[in-house]
């Protein structure tokens, strides 16, 4: 989708609270979150759900400080877009999705990396 990884940071920031707050804060662009929207919309952050219509809880949503939406549109349209595609993907080829768990999530255990597809 046009996105140079090798230019994308991503930084674990904790469990959903602190997330939110690195938000908040500007301390971080973004974030996946499936809780506090609410709230962070309300504190001026713009939401973009990514998943079905057919789910009543979405599964996952992306939260990107308005001012960053605006000035950097294109390239997270490009990675939405390049998410629904992993997604997509994910769901079409298991053994390619069982090896990219077990390598960069260094996973062993049978059991939790098919949890871990699952999950996804």
């Amino acid at each position: 989708m046009g996105i140079d990884p090798r230019k994308v940071t991503f930084l674990s920031t904790g469990g959903q609270a602190s997330r939110s707050a690195a938000v908040e804060a500007g301390t971080t662009m973004g974030a996946r979150l499936s809780l506090y929207t609410l709230q962070l919309k309300r504190k001026g952050s713009a939401t973009s759900q990514i998943g079905t219509a057919r789910l009543s809880v979405p599964p996952s949503i992306f939260v990107v400080k308005k001012d960053a939406l605006q000035s950097k549109r294109k390239a997270l349209k490009a990675m939405l877009l390049a998410m629904m595609e992993v997604s997509e993907q994910h769901k079409i080829n298991k053994e390619l999705s069982l090896q990219l768990i077990r390598k960069h999530l260094r996973l062993q255990n049978p059991e939790v990396i098919d949890a871990a597809y699952e999950d996804g």
